[in-house]
């Protein structure tokens, strides 16, 4: 046994080891002072009654409820201005792409039976002659009893008449027939309905009303429009009306102030918008927000990519139309091009004139069709230059797609496809009739920029730059341009009682050309 198996080594005492002054280690106290001493603020609450301790429990909750809630408005504040910054900012750029979505959703709504019975596109109207506009208008539905109305602003009767008497000669208003539509499919019904005659050089309104399931007459549409009439038309009524009455009109239709030309007569002209639908809705958007409301449109063709999609006609021409106000009173010089060119000459959603002309106040406007080789066109644009009401007018003016002069265009489809000889007989046959009959102004698109020049007295332009990709390459020189810009735009035109006022903007409405034609300049 060894000498350590007897010693035994007493315990050190029990050291303390926390920091604190007065803690104790467990094993140092006493087990009945281990209880817990209670709080004298909770045993203050405890002896309260439950409903004051619910009281003050709802109040505590209520201030750190208040104090999250002003935390959370301060952030949604704080998120909301930079949201709001940057839309702001950022809003030109996404502007155009809002846009067009709400067209092609609108167009899927109503293709898929999701909007129920109604216009799917608003009233267009075409000028179609001096006294006449054409309305073109849709619905998604089949309607029952379709008719138009139009009369004098202001008279809301019939067939009324400027004096009211037995021997007035202007008629100044008229009901059509029940419409049938031409319906293309079930969610497609098109109709078309001529306005006129028109017979007074003031504003008229048009109402579009159908029978409703009440058997009551409901409005479609309401909207005005105006025409301006030549005033040799009111030299004529009022010579017809001395030939019947052997005295002067009691009420002389001259002295009318409301029947006066208003000078100047404002035309916004376009064309070429066609596939472009982002940069159309820009040039209608600077066009119309940035200059008074124009008179007319004038659209010098290829307004849809595709003649035969139903899509493009309500999606990139109506709608645009629409949402800017136009077409609806503003009515429309249309002369149509390669792409809205319909070989069954139907012509669903424009005027089915090949050709035609009218007067507006002082000038004659000559509608040519690029699309059709025919000598008939040639002469019927021959006696149309000779007759009294071209050769009466201070200013002629035609309108044609296809320019006799192209200088811009994509070098293969040119040369190698043959499109070089697409519309060849407007230069080699129209060409000579402008200059024998002295046309003044020659206005066309298809080529995909701007360019002014002058031959032969004649004022040739191209205004096709409304959204269609742009035209860079040039494939001839015919030495008579002397004004060309490679960009978007598009046109005001202003016409005065001596002159005609000529205004091209770019994409920004910037002015990139501009010239007065006179009739002393130019005859």
């Amino acid at each position: 046994m060894s000498q350590f198996d007897n010693t035994i080594t007493p315990l050190s005492p029990k050291v303390k080891t926390s920091h604190y002054p007065n803690a104790h280690h467990s094993l140092d106290i006493p087990p009945n002072e281990l209880l817990i001493t209670p709080d004298p603020l909770l045993s203050a609450q405890s002896t309260k009654p439950l409903s004051r301790q619910l009281v003050h429990l709802c109040r505590r909750t209520l201030v750190q409820g208040c104090r999250i809630m002003k935390r959370i408005i301060g952030l949604a504040l704080l998120f909301g201005t930079l949201g709001f910054g940057l839309l702001f900012f950022a809003w030109p750029l996404i502007q155009p792409y809002s846009t067009l979505a709400q067209f092609k959703i609108r167009n899927y709504l109503f293709n898929e039976g999701y909007i129920s019975c109604s216009l799917r596109k608003q009233p267009v109207l075409f000028v179609v002659g001096t006294h006449h506009a054409l309305a073109i208008w849709e619905s998604n539905c089949v309607l029952k009893e379709v008719k138009i109305r139009w009369y004098l602003d202001g008279n809301q009767s019939n067939n009324n008449s400027i004096n009211g008497g037995d021997n007035d000669q202007v008629v100044s208003g008229g009901t059509s027939e029940v419409l049938t539509p031409v319906i293309l499919d079930t969610s497609h019904h098109v109709y078309k309905a001529i306005i006129g005659p028109i017979s007074v050089s003031a504003p008229y309104v048009y109402v579009i009303t159908h029978t409703s399931n009440r058997e009551k007459e409901s409005v479609l549409a309401l909207y005005k429009f105006r025409l301006f009439l030549p005033a040799t038309f009111y030299s004529n009524q009022r010579q017809s009306y001395r030939e019947d009455n052997h005295t002067d009109h009691p009420n002389s239709i001259s002295s009318t102030p409301e029947f006066s030309a208003d000078y100047p007569i404002k035309i916004l002209a376009i064309a070429d918008n066609q596939f472009g639908l982002k940069v159309f809705n820009k040039i209608l958007d600077s066009a119309v927000g940035r200059h008074s409301p124009p008179n007319f449109l004038l659209h010098a063709g290829d307004a849809v990519q595709d003649y035969d999609q139903l899509q493009q006609w309500q999606t990139d021409f109506y709608d645009p139309l629409t949402r800017y106000h136009l077409g609806q009173e503003v009515p429309i010089i249309y002369a149509r091009g390669n792409h809205d060119f319909d070989p069954r000459l139907e012509y669903t959603y424009t005027s089915d004139s090949l050709w035609h002309a009218f007067s507006i106040a002082n000038t004659r406007w000559i509608v040519l069709d690029s699309n059709i080789d025919d000598v008939a066109q040639d002469q019927w644009l021959v006696a149309e230059l000779q007759s009294p009401d071209s050769q009466n007018a201070a200013f002629r003016i035609v309108v044609v797609h296809i320019p006799p002069f192209v200088e811009f265009w994509d070098p293969d489809a040119w040369n190698d496809k043959g499109e070089k000889h697409w519309g060849e007989f407007v230069r080699t046959r129209f060409v000579p009739i402008f200059r024998k009959f002295k046309v003044d102004l020659v206005i066309s698109g298809h080529q995909h920029n701007y360019q002014r020049g002058r031959s032969d007295g004649v004022v040739y332009t191209i205004i096709g730059g409304a959204g269609g990709e742009l035209d860079y390459k040039r494939v001839e020189d015919w030495h008579i341009f002397f004004i060309v810009q490679k960009t978007f735009h598009y046109v005001n035109i202003e016409i005065w009682e001596e002159k005609i006022k000529w205004f091209a903007h770019d994409l920004h409405g910037a002015i990139i050309d501009k010239f007065e034609l006179s009739k002393k300049t130019w005859r």
